[in-house]
């Protein structure tokens, strides 16, 4: 069995440590080849002579009996239960690549070709422009680049929803189950959080302007009111009553 560090590109990423759902730098001393050993050799003792049985499980998937090994002993040492979230779970590197690769593209580049359309909270489009400097081969366009990446989603997913000229159409919850985390959804609801507080600011402008209009418009009708009313009369004083 090769160690486990050949297998692992330069490519590969690793979540920060508390974000890690099991230690596994307590695997750095510690690996060695005897559970690879333990079931190739149970392996090929059941591929010797497979049973019909053996056979349809190969068939509707090839690492059905590998799997059914595997469990047995995990169970055997009490880990069965503890590792059945992933126990049946195929890992595909291709597809762990893409996620990372995505991530990548769209965290180096800061969101700058990430952009949403009005009035819709589910898609973002990505321009192509972000992949001018993303060719694959020196015989590779920027077209060709896009469409590697478009196809880079799997289709069960419906991450991908259409291909243009200048870009693409993405889900924006869709594209985050795929790479792992929030990515899109948080950068959008920051964006949308900034509009929204001035959105706040001009609404309550406006209605402080609308309150003030309205008790100038009061102290306006008070004025005309007094000064439509009539003087009132004057009282003729005693001197004036005498010399009259």
């Amino acid at each position: 069995m090769r160690p486990v560090g050949r297998n692992l590109t330069s490519e590969a990423g690793w979540k920060e440590s508390d974000q890690q759902p099991i230690n596994y730098q307590i695997l750095q001393n510690s690996v060695n080849d005897h559970l690879y050993h333990y079931v190739t050799h149970e392996l090929n003792l059941r591929l010797a002579d497979p049973t019909g049985h053996d056979e349809q499980m190969l068939v509707d998937d090839y690492l059905s009996i590998t799997r059914e090994i595997l469990k047995s002993l995990l169970k055997a040492h009490g880990y069965l239960e503890e590792l059945a979230g992933i126990i049946d779970t195929t890992y595909d590197y291709k597809v762990d690549r893409n996620r990372l690769t995505w991530k990548m593209l769209i965290r180096d580049d800061n969101f700058a070709h990430v952009s949403f359309t009005e009035g819709d909270n589910q898609h973002f489009t990505v321009s192509k422009v972000i992949f001018n400097d993303l060719r694959g081969t020196s015989y590779e366009n920027t077209n060709q680049t896009l469409d590697n990446y478009f196809n880079m989603f799997p289709r069960e997913m419906g991450v991908a929803i259409d291909l243009y000229d200048n870009g693409m159409l993405l889900d924006i919850d869709k594209f985050d189950a795929f790479i792992g985390e929030p990515l899109i959804r948080s950068y959008y609801q920051k964006l949308h959080q900034k509009e929204d507080e001035q959105a706040t600011i001009t609404d309550l402008f406006k209605a402080q302007q609308a309150q003030l209009q309205q008790q100038q418009e009061q102290m306006k009708q008070l004025t005309d009111r007094l000064n439509s009313k009539p003087s009132p009369a004057k009282k003729e004083g005693l001197l004036h009553r005498l010399f009259k």
